[in-house]
């Protein structure tokens, strides 16, 4: 920690990062209301092979977050008595889940014309990448490109209007 120098900043560092974690679990949980009051009175038919592609995106993803705590997907299924199969099992809900809300995200993104300007996809590209330590033009491939970037701007943007309406 650059700016730490004594007991006094620490603790002011870790008050600070506390309350910012705190305020971003509230959003979170404020999202995931909205989202599930919404879902209530939608219906949605998912392609079993959208399902299944998101239950790999997730198991993918669940597979680099064990490698970076130096275990492999082999190895949590062998200490957890699964199989692959168990977990996409488990793992199923949570994907029609995601890609429920995804869908309705993106129509309301359609039905309020919510659109992001170049220059707001550049403004979050610097954002992100000074978050991520990481040059502009890295942090786009890493996204798989501008007009990714461009979709999460535009369902960010989506979800603050959320926000704004509920309250």
């Amino acid at each position: 920690m650059e700016d730490v120098h004594n007991v006094e900043e620490l603790k002011n560092h870790v008050k600070e990062h506390l309350k910012e974690h705190k305020e971003h679990d509230a959003e979170n949980k404020l999202i995931d209301e909205i989202l599930e009051k919404i879902s209530e009175n939608t219906e949605i038919e998912l392609p079993e092979e959208l399902v299944h592609d998101e239950i790999h995106r997730m198991l993918d993803s669940y597979d680099q977050r064990l490698h970076m705590q130096g275990l492999s997907l082999d190895q949590y299924l062998s200490f957890s008595n699964k199989t692959i199969d168990d977990l996409e099992s488990e793992l199923e809900g949570e994907a029609k889940k995601n890609l429920t809300y995804r869908y309705m995200i993106e129509e309301i993104a359609n039905k309020e014309k919510i659109e992001v300007t170049d220059e707001e996809a550049d403004k979050e590209a610097e954002r992100l990448s000074i978050m991520y330590q990481m040059t502009k033009e890295e942090l786009i491939n890493a996204f798989g490109g501008k007009d990714f970037l461009i979709y999460d701007t535009k369902m960010r943007k989506t979800l603050d209007f959320l926000k704004e309406n509920n309250k």
